[in-house]
């Protein structure tokens, strides 16, 4: 098991010989695992301390001379730079942003720490065009060690400002170290018979437990996607999937309104498949907790949670 935020580190240290590569964070690289790059590298890292619009303003400089700057800190403190990242967006600076602490996983720390709206504002970045027609921004939402280690490095190889979250708690690894990721892209990890669940980030973790439990307590095949990168370049592959799961799609996300769930939505509303789209997402302030089960608890997107709105699904469809 291992963290999406110390693969983060892990990969920006592995790039370190890249001598292009420049890191700031905003006095948490001890949490954003940063540190493995200044350690390695310490003449490329800037310490930005608690001034996160400076701190990426200065991205913006360094990335304007050549340079590629990955800045981190936690995705609650990113949202004091909003009107920097937008003004980095347009002058489309080639900036990569890394939000630790997204969602609401890291539990104990409580809700002052949790990144929660970022997701929305950044994809709306992401629906929106540069001059050359591609997007404003790149968003990926690594689910294990190995995909946020592969999409650090994907970040560093495309061109334009991405921004990328990460969680605190370790999570079993999901993919396999020759897997491959891209702009855009999904995983379908399981298939299904009943309906699909779509999921990302922390709560691909979640949704794995949740198949499990389903099987074993109703008998309901369930699919599962991992929705690893906005905007999707191929959403119509997932309304094909849930068309074949019954036409029933429940989508799970930690975090406020406005990111997967809006995606698959919007898509579907558009489209010529006729199914349904359900979402879990965060309808309440989140309280602090001894563990991320008990946070998931408090805000009804726990296991249990998870398999009544599913199985829910699954009658309503009858």
């Amino acid at each position: 098991m291992l963290a999406t935020r110390r693969a983060y580190g892990a990969a920006l240290a592995a790039m370190g010989d890249d001598e292009r590569i420049v890191a700031l964070d905003g006095d948490v690289k001890n949490s954003t695992f940063a540190e493995y790059f200044a350690k390695k590298v310490p003449d490329r890292y800037f310490e930005g301390r608690i001034a996160e619009q400076n701190m990426i303003s200065t991205a913006v400089g360094l990335a304007a001379s050549g340079r590629i700057p990955f800045v981190s800190s936690f995705a609650k403190f990113l949202v004091r730079g909003y009107d920097q990242i937008e003004m980095a967006a347009i002058s489309n600076a080639n900036v990569k942003l890394c939000g630790s602490h997204a969602g609401v996983s890291l539990a104990a720390d409580g809700p002052s720490q949790m990144g929660l709206p970022d997701l929305a504002f950044m994809r709306s970045f992401a629906h929106s065009k540069r001059v050359d027609g591609t997007p404003a921004l790149k968003f990926f939402q690594p689910s294990d060690a190995v995909s946020a280690f592969k999409l650090t490095e994907l970040m560093a190889n495309v061109d334009g400002m991405c921004y990328m979250r990460t969680h605190r708690p370790d999570v079993p690894f999901i993919y396999a170290e020759e897997e491959t990721f891209e702009v855009g892209g999904f995983k379908h990890l399981v298939d299904g018979e009943d309906l699909v669940i779509v999921a990302s980030g922390y709560m691909v973790t979640i949704a794995q437990q949740a198949l499990a439990a389903l099987e074993e307590q109703t008998g309901l095949s369930a699919g599962l996607i991992d929705v690893y990168s906005l905007p999707l370049a191929q959403p119509a592959s997932i309304l094909q999937i849930g068309d074949d799961c019954r036409g029933q799609i429940l989508v799970l996300e930690d975090n406020y309104a406005g990111g997967v769930y809006d995606e698959i939505a919007v898509a579907a509303a558009t489209s010529d498949f006729g199914v349904v789209v359900d979402g879990m997402v965060l309808h309440n302030i989140p309280k602090s907790a001894r563990t991320p089960a008990e946070t998931l608890a408090l805000v009804h997107l726990s296991v249990a949670d998870v398999v009544s709105a599913a199985q829910k699904m699954f009658d309503q469809a009858d």
